[in-house]
């Protein structure tokens, strides 16, 4: 894993010769505002096939996490840049910039990829490395490779109304679901949450997906939007954020809120006990993402 910082750095890079389910639970998830990036916090998250690729505004801004540490590198030390399809990722930088442009330390870079009219590899190679600084992450004992998970947020088709286009609802934070933390009073069950609501003066578990699926819902009149395909839903519940194209084509940030405190069940596991996919299948699907 490489990390890149801005920096007016102008070295050229060499040639390099020769080279499954998240064990969550169900969730509900609320409206939020877009994602605005803070001065010198939030960094931008960009991928490659073969690198993944962190840029923040300053290098001031760089906190070394507890469990790594980073190290100057050289962009000829990007294993497989050469090869690496550079164009794919283009266009999601590109979209980036209509608003780090915005912002002082970020402009020059931004309109530098602007200007870019035809890219190809070499060029953004070239831009890269002239915008920014490579850091290499590394262990503790300075061995520099190691397990990475990667995230995504899925677009979803959606509306604000119900229609037979969209007709599955992504609701808020239901007002009834209580969450009581148990290390408040066992504290050696840290990080230990239940999830419930009141019958009476009892605390009893939530509803189940299957509940809150049923029609009428018990969480109808709680709707946020409306979306177009169900497994679309199930999968944005899983991956606990994503946005929602409307139907004028603005995005709309949604994240997740809360669970309902059942325990997750996987869709692979599903498909296995139904006979669609073996063991083997399920694995290979969850390792190709």
């Amino acid at each position: 894993m490489v990390l890149m910082m801005t920096a007016c750095s102008k070295r050229a890079v060499k040639p390099i010769e020769g080279k499954c389910d998240c064990p969550t639970v169900e969730k509900v998830v609320t409206e939020e505002q877009p994602i605005q990036l803070p001065n010198n916090e939030a960094p931008v998250v960009t991928q490659t096939e073969a690198t993944s690729i962190k840029v923040t505004p300053t290098k001031s801004a760089v906190k070394v996490p507890q469990y790594g540490y980073l190290a100057p590198a050289d962009w000829q030390d990007l294993d497989g840049l050469l090869q690496d399809d550079l164009i794919a990722a283009w266009p999601a930088w590109i979209q980036s910039c209509t608003r780090l442009v915005k912002k002082t330390q970020w402009k020059p870079a931004c309109e530098a990829a602007v200007a870019v009219k035809k890219p190809n590899n070499a060029i953004i190679i070239d831009y890269l490395s002239s915008y920014f600084d490579v850091y290499r992450a590394q262990n503790e004992d300075g061995s520099t490779s190691g397990l990475i998970t990667g995230y995504y947020q899925p677009l979803l088709k959606g509306s604000r109304k119900q229609s037979a286009q969209y007709p599955y609802p992504l609701y808020r934070e239901p007002k009834d679901l209580i969450t009581v933390d148990l290390a408040d009073t066992y504290p050696e069950l840290k990080f230990k949450r239940v999830r419930g609501r009141l019958e009476g003066k009892k605390l009893v578990p939530y509803r189940t997906r299957a509940e809150i699926d049923a029609s009428p819902s018990p969480l109808a009149g709680t709707e946020v939007f409306w979306i177009n395909d169900i497994i679309d839903v199930f999968f944005l519940q899983i991956q606990g954020s994503g946005v929602v194209q409307l139907e004028n084509g603005k995005q709309v940030q949604v994240g997740y809120a809360n669970q309902n405190g059942h325990a997750y069940h996987s869709i692979g596991r599903l498909l296995i006990k139904r006979g669609e996919l073996t063991l083997a299948q399920a694995y290979s699907k969850c390792l190709r993402g």
